[in-house]
């Protein structure tokens, strides 16, 4: 895996109009706000697409009708770009936020929805062989918000990333899995060209 410089906007625009008619037909007010036109990032494309159609996936997933979801940008000091997704749904008690990015953690209140809990240890991979940061703040009864950071770069920056944590991951859940039970963002992160797993 490669991580070259990737142009944020393109990649989250094309993201935000990918879920907006979901958002709109379960009546959900999907905002994109963005503050880093023009700013690029350190990191591999496919990563930063599994990453953070992951996050908007869930906050669909756990905000009811009439709600709302912000995807915002925001440049930091030190050369860093933050990514948030912050939706007004079901939120997350406070004594599963330490666990949250585990394999098949699912909250009691959570587990009627589908999924198996693998999809935020998948994006916290990611993110971190990317050189990036994950965190999350949350509130029972008033929504979660997850921030992800990564460095800023110029147009001719690219380096190397060790896909070892991920393909470790990927693997392990394969084997749990048996290959029956592989949630979407499995599948996507099987199908990226840089990660290879013999079947």
């Amino acid at each position: 895996m490669v991580r070259e410089p990737q142009p944020l906007d393109p990649i989250l625009l094309m993201l935000y109009e990918s879920f907006k008619p979901l958002a709109l037909e379960n009546n959900i007010d999907f905002i994109y706000l963005n503050n880093t036109t023009h700013v690029n990032i350190l990191a591999s494309s496919d990563s930063i697409e599994v990453i953070i159609s992951n996050l908007i996936s869930n906050a669909l997933k756990f905000t009811e009708e009439a709600g709302k979801i912000t995807l915002q940008t925001k440049k930091l000091p030190n050369d860093h770009i933050s990514i948030t997704v912050k939706d007004s749904g079901t939120g997350i008690e406070e004594q599963y936020l330490d666990e949250i990015f585990n394999r098949f953690n699912r909250q009691d209140m959570h587990k009627n929805i589908q999924g198996t809990g693998l999809g935020l240890s998948v994006v916290k991979a990611l993110v971190e062989a990317n050189k990036g940061t994950i965190s999350v703040n949350s509130s029972l009864g008033k929504g979660s918000e997850f921030t992800v950071v990564f460095p800023s770069c110029h147009s001719t920056d690219s380096l190397d990333v060790n896909p070892q944590s991920i393909e470790v991951i990927v693997e392990n859940t394969r084997i749990e899995l048996n290959d029956t039970l592989l949630p979407d963002t499995f599948k996507a992160v099987k199908n990226l060209s840089l990660i290879h797993i013999s079947e």
